[in-house]
């Protein structure tokens, strides 16, 4: 049996290598914001964002999360992956037709045909290319997944600099970007992965069935997740306006880079996590791996909070200037979103999806409610603070939940510090000024090297001696 130290080294190593991807394409995209702010109104951006903000809605319904039950299902059944592939390309087929009839028709009467057009393709060219991202994970083709992420990013920015910064062609300019973006990675993918390539697309009615059974359950938890991160864009134009939503969207820009690192240490964990038997040995691993976890995650949300509120007015127009406010309390929701995914690990591993679903519903719950009870008095703040609190009551539920499958244990009294401290960080980084905030992204850097040297050398020995796969 593989030791914690062993498994510690293979969390790592995939850790790496998706964040070479991921985390990579993420800092692309982020370096181009503050470029578009400058070739975009806030209100002509808050209508873009509400297009990607439909599109994550739409995904999960119109696939029914048929690449999780895949996923699942290659892993345990790698000599049957032909076969589980062309039963989800299938799925995928019919969802990309029926959904196109009905956003045409329905879009027309309600966004506008120019609209619904823009919504339609990239909604199909998002879904598979999602899709295959996660069938390459499947496969063990995380290079492909890597480079992929990195040539999509790379072919958005140039289009961008070309059709919105070049031509001018604004928000149109953006939609057409990334439609063919997606497009070029799509091909992309295809052309590097030969395990991705069916000959005829068919179904096995009983394959499919089971995946349904295992994949349909998470449709309301996917949903709710939604809920949590963008219905927030939908309440803000309906209380503030289209404005108003640009200049959030500005604001969540950044702390969706550590969403970025969440989602990789995510898909390394659950690489990991899927192959571990119930016992001592597990409980001892996933405690151990969650406390390495959450001191390395509030580390990094104390250095970003204060250097996003000191670097962000400097970089984007004098328009999206006031984006760095809100940043702060978004920032402590993808701290808790990040936990929630690791314990959320333990409901997909024992197939108990109801519990993932649940807890989601009810985080999306209090985010709507304290939106609607917020936003009117305190504007844009309650967004950040409704996003905290709901994903901070989730992880509450799933740490309770989840205990008679693995009992990971937490030291109250260490992760009780972290968090007030992060709390005060973020309260401080609002009111202070600029100097304030240089001064405490510095402190904290120094600290977090300090306190993470060990891991930070890890990471850098398995960089330059190559040892990725």
């Amino acid at each position: 049996m593989d030791t914690i130290k062993n498994k510690n080294k293979e969390l790592i190593k995939g850790t790496i290598i998706y964040a070479i991807g991921s985390f990579g394409s993420k800092v692309l995209s982020l370096l181009i914001v503050p470029l578009y702010t400058f070739y975009i109104v806030p209100e002509e951006l808050g209508n873009y964002d509400l297009i990607l903000t439909t599109i994550n809605l739409l995904i999960p319904i119109i696939t029914f999360q048929i690449t999780d039950a895949a996923y699942k299902k290659i892993v345990e059944r790698f000599d049957e992956r032909q076969k589980i592939i062309s039963n989800t390309y299938w799925m995928l087929l019919i969802s990309s037709i029926i959904s196109s009839i009905l956003c045409i028709v329905i879009g027309k009467y309600t966004i506008g045909l120019r609209y619904a057009i823009y919504l339609t393709v990239m909604l199909i060219v998002q879904m598979w290319f999602l899709s295959l991202q996660r069938l390459l994970r499947a496969l063990k083709r995380q290079k492909t997944f890597v480079v992929a992420g990195i040539f999509q990013t790379f072919c958005f920015l140039v289009l961008i600099a070309i059709l919105v910064c070049g031509i001018k062609l604004k928000v149109d300019g953006l939609c057409i970007s990334y439609t063919i973006a997606h497009f070029i990675a799509i091909i992309f993918m295809l052309i590097q992965c030969g395990d991705l390539v069916v000959k005829k697309i068919t179904f096995n009615k009983k394959n499919l069935s089971e995946m349904l059974k295992f994949s349909i359950p998470l449709i309301p938890n996917a949903m709710s997740w939604w809920l949590i991160n963008s219905s927030d864009k939908y309440i803000i134009r309906l209380l503030l306006g289209a404005s108003s939503n640009g200049i959030y969207s500005v604001s969540s820009k950044f702390p969706a880079v550590l969403q970025t690192v969440n989602s990789l240490f995510y898909s390394s964990w659950q690489d990991v996590a899927i192959r571990e038997k119930a016992g001592e040995e597990r409980d001892k691993f996933y405690t151990n791996t969650f406390e390495k976890y959450y001191e390395l995650i509030f580390g990094l949300v104390l250095i970003a909070i204060p250097a996003t509120r000191a670097v962000l007015p400097f970089v984007v127009s004098a328009e999206y200037k006031s984006a760095a406010l809100y940043s702060t309390f978004i920032y402590l929701g993808m701290v808790f979103q990040g936990f929630s995914s690791f314990y959320g690990i333990n409901y997909l591993n024992h197939n108990k999806t109801f519990g993932a679903t649940s807890t989601s519903i009810v985080a999306a719950v209090i985010n709507l409610v304290v939106d609607f009870i917020l936003m009117p008095y305190i504007g844009l703040y309650a967004a950040g603070i409704s996003t905290f609190m709901g994903f901070f009551v989730m992880w509450l539920i799933r740490v309770k939940q989840t205990k008679k499958i693995t009992n990971i244990q937490i030291n109250k009294r260490k992760f009780l510090a972290y968090l007030s401290i992060s709390i005060i960080c973020a309260i401080v980084s609002i009111f202070a000024n600029i100097t304030i905030c240089i001064i405490l992204t510095i402190v904290f850097c120094i600290m977090f090297f300090i306190k993470e040297k060990n891991i930070i050398n890890k990471v850098l020995k398995n960089i330059f001696n190559k040892k990725i796969a």
